[in-house]
């Protein structure tokens, strides 16, 4: 994956190439023993099919990569280890595998020729072939808000996007406010067995934003093959309200339902799932609290060692 990551940075710096390529799907999960074949698109804008170079490469799970095949107008030529009797690619250069087994599961990744004889590729498309008979199944998504008497305390707060019970394992996370792309930090994936014996997927994303932005509406938008949205996309946001004060005394009280009413009407997230993304949420505020400090004492004794 660096390596394709590499080869992207270096093509979009060089010149500013006419058409762009694009792979809408970041995973496909199929059944070996129940499906045939599998089709990997790629989206193509402003480039002529007929008279483009086109190219296909398979990374394997092993990090190997090799070009499957090159084409150019009616023209495909196949590198060693590859074959028209396993691959097919039509006029909209969709890349169609045939009989497939689990050897044929890796990252495909469509390519093309810019500015100075310099590839372009997609962003790939993982492949995960099995011989179970389960299909991709779309994240829970929950946001957790930051804590008023931390945000109040620290002068910044933060929000977490808990996604959990999905499989498989490939997901995107984007953090929006309006149109704009936040930065944002992720944990690594992590998979528990549910009571059937099969492994679901969670992961925890988060955002940082000052005391002044809290109340304004942040998106966590998610990309997983088990959502049967556009392109694969969903989100969930947190609304925009006025910033939250925290008035003395006010974190101890406790609103009463009416008899035979919990008031709870939300779905919540799994206990293990809370508790880790708790526990990720302590842990952030714990390294906020100490970079003051930290910083304070090495910029202190700078100082002194330049006195001397």
């Amino acid at each position: 994956m660096t390596l394709f990551l590499a080869c992207m940075l270096v093509s979009f710096t060089c010149e500013c190439t006419p058409f762009t390529l694009s792979q809408p799907y970041i995973s496909i999960f199929r059944n070996a023993s129940q499906d045939k074949s599998v089709s990997v698109k790629c989206n193509w804008k402003d480039i002529n099919l007929q008279t483009q170079d086109i190219y296909w490469y398979l990374q394997r799970p092993n990090g190997e990569v090799k070009r499957i095949l090159h084409a150019i107008r009616e023209t495909q030529e196949f590198d060693n280890g590859f074959s028209d009797i396993k691959f097919d690619l039509d006029f909209e250069k969709t890349l169609t595998i045939k009989s497939i087994v689990e050897d044929d599961s890796g990252t495909y990744y469509c390519a093309a020729l810019g500015g100075h004889r310099i590839k372009i590729f997609g962003s790939g498309t993982k492949l995960i072939v099995g011989h179970t008979a389960r299909s991709a199944e779309q994240p829970k998504s929950t946001i957790l808000s930051p804590s008023l008497k931390e945000m109040e305390r620290t002068g910044q707060g933060i929000y977490l996007c808990l996604l959990e019970n999905f499989f498989p394992d490939v997901i995107q996370v984007v953090w929006k406010s309006g149109d704009q792309d936040i930065p944002s930090e992720q944990q690594e994936i992590k998979g528990v067995p549910d009571k059937d014996g099969n492994t679901l997927y969670s992961v925890t994303s988060w955002i940082t934003v000052s005391k002044n932005d809290i109340g304004k509406r942040f998106t966590c938008r998610y990309k997983h093959e088990g959502i049967s949205k556009f392109e694969n996309w969903d989100e969930i946001s947190v609304a925009e309200s006025k910033p939250p004060k925290v008035v003395p005394g006010s974190e101890k009280k406790e609103e009463t339902c009416p008899a035979g009413d919990t008031g709870d009407t939300m779905n919540y997230p799994n206990p293990s799932s809370q508790r880790a993304a708790y526990l990720t949420y302590l842990l952030l505020i714990t390294k906020s609290a100490l970079y003051g400090p930290i910083m304070f004492f090495i910029i202190y004794r700078t100082k002194i060692l330049f006195c001397f």
